[in-house]
C-alpha cells in the first residue's frame, strides 16, 4: 500500500525523536514516561509532510473506497503504538478488547500501519469473525470476564515494516505482549462522511480526503 521510502522516513523520524528523549533521560533532564513520550513524538510527527503523505496515500484511499464509498475522511485523532522493552505501563499492553467501546463508530475502519517488523511476542492478536457477534460486552476497556467468552486468537506475528492491517471496530483484538524488540505502529481511523459519527468522532473532527460525484 505505502511507498517504502515514506515508511522508512517516518520510522527514522520517530526513532530519532525517541532516541533524543532517551538521551535527555540519561542526562537526568527528564524522567522515563513512555506514555508522555508517545504523545510528544506523535504530535511532532503529525506536523511532517511524510505523515500527511502516508495518511493520504492514493493506493490506500483506493482500497478504502471499496468498503466506505467515494466520500472518505480521516479522523483528526489517531493512536501511536511504540512498544519498547523497558516500558511496563499496562496502557500499552492491551488485553482482548474492541475499539467500538473506545470511541469508534461501527461505520469506521481502523487502519494500522507498521513501521517495524513484529515478532511473536509483540505482534497483534486478532479474533477472526468476532465482529459478527456485534457489541461484545466490555468492562474497563476489555472483554467482560463475567461472560466467560472464548475466541479463536490469531497472532499476526509475521507482519513486516510497511504492512497495513485494516479492521472493523467490532472485531476483538489485543496486543500479543512485549519483546526485546521495539514495535512501532500508527492507527488511523477512516470513514465515510455520509455515515453517522460517534460523539467522540464528532468531537475530534476530520479531514476530507475524497469527495464523491454527488457531493461536488
Amino acid at each position: 500500500i505505502h511507498e517504502m521510502r515514506l515508511v522508512k522516513e517516518a520510522h527514522d523520524y520517530m526513532m530519532d525523536s525517541y532516541n533524543k528523549l532517551k538521551a535527555k533521560r540519561k542526562s537526568g533532564e527528564i524522567d522515563f514516561d513512555m506514555q508522555g513520550w508517545t504523545f510528544a513524538i506523535l504530535a511532532k510527527y503529525m506536523k511532517t509532510d511524510v505523515a500527511e503523505k502516508l495518511q493520504e496515500s492514493e493506493k490506500l484511499i483506493s482500497e478504502l473506497k471499496k468498503y466506505l464509498g467515494p466520500d472518505i475522511c480521516v479522523l483528526l485523532n489517531n493512536c501511536f503504538y511504540m512498544k519498547v522493552p523497558e516500558d511496563t505501563d499496562p496502557v500499552f499492553q492491551k488485553p482482548l478488547h474492541t475499539d467500538a467501546w473506545t470511541g469508534n463508530s461501527v461505520n469506521t475502519l481502523q487502519v494500522n500501519t507498521f513501521f517495524t517488523d513484529v515478532d511473536e511476542h509483540n505482534g497483534l492478536i486478532m479474533c477472526p469473525g468476532s465482529h459478527l457477534l456485534g457489541f461484545v460486552p466490555s468492562r474497563n476497556r476489555t472483554v467482560d470476564p463475567m461472560y466467560n467468552l472464548k475466541f479463536e486468537e490469531v497472532n499476526l506475528k509475521h507482519l513486516k515494516q510497511g504492512d497495513v492491517v485494516v479492521f472493523h471496530p467490532l472485531i476483538v483484538h489485543a496486543t500479543a505482549g512485549k519483546s526485546k524488540n521495539i514495535r512501532i505502529a500508527i492507527g488511523d481511523r477512516y470513514k465515510s462522511t455520509e455515515t453517522p459519527f460517534s460523539s467522540q468522532e464528532r468531537a475530534v473532527g476530520y479531514r476530507a480526503l475524497s469527495v464523491g460525484p454527488l457531493n461536488q
